[in-house]
């Protein structure tokens, strides 16, 4: 009696079908996932620029002045005591809060300028990222400067 060999493992057909599927099924889902992680990422310098905002208001309670602004990436001192302690304003490669404030001397709501605008932007180098913070920001006064999108608080058509 002799005995029928079983086939053992799988033909080169079989692996070239499977690997073309898992190929079809990648590049299909890839850039769902890529776009996912852009909304993650400008939803989170969303939430940042909320807790700036959120800071400089308590600052205006308590001072009756804006909080200044000493340049791109440092965080104005007058906020520092409202900010959770681990927000940066460097919070990834490619990404810098800053604090905007002009025309306004001293911080001095009653007396800002005409032109005197307000508030937190985010520069973006990425412009992919740049877009879906502007559509994460649709509706909301904004302006956007260069490579850097600001949420006003204080602008042309807003006033707190």
């Amino acid at each position: 009696m002799t005995r029928a060999r079983m086939p053992r493992g799988f033909t080169l057909i079989e692996i070239m079908i499977v690997i073309t599927i898992i190929g079809l099924v990648a590049r299909i889902a890839l850039p769902r996932v890529s776009q996912f992680r852009l909304k993650g990422r400008a939803a989170r310098i969303v939430a940042d620029l909320e807790v700036v905002r959120g800071a400089a208001f308590h600052v205006l309670g308590d001072s009756a002045r804006w909080p200044l602004a000493p340049g791109l990436g440092v965080i104005p001192p007058e906020m520092q005591v409202y900010l959770p302690p681990g927000l940066s304003f460097h919070p990834e490669p490619g990404v810098v809060y800053d604090w905007r404030l002009t025309d306004m001397p001293g911080g001095d709501p009653g007396q800002a300028g005409a032109g005197a605008t307000m508030g937190m932007g985010a520069e973006v180098d990425d412009p992919d990222l740049r877009t879906e913070l502007q559509r994460a920001l649709a509706g909301q006064a904004t302006l956007t400067s260069g490579s850097t999108v600001y949420w006003l608080l204080w602008g042309p058509t807003t006033r707190p």
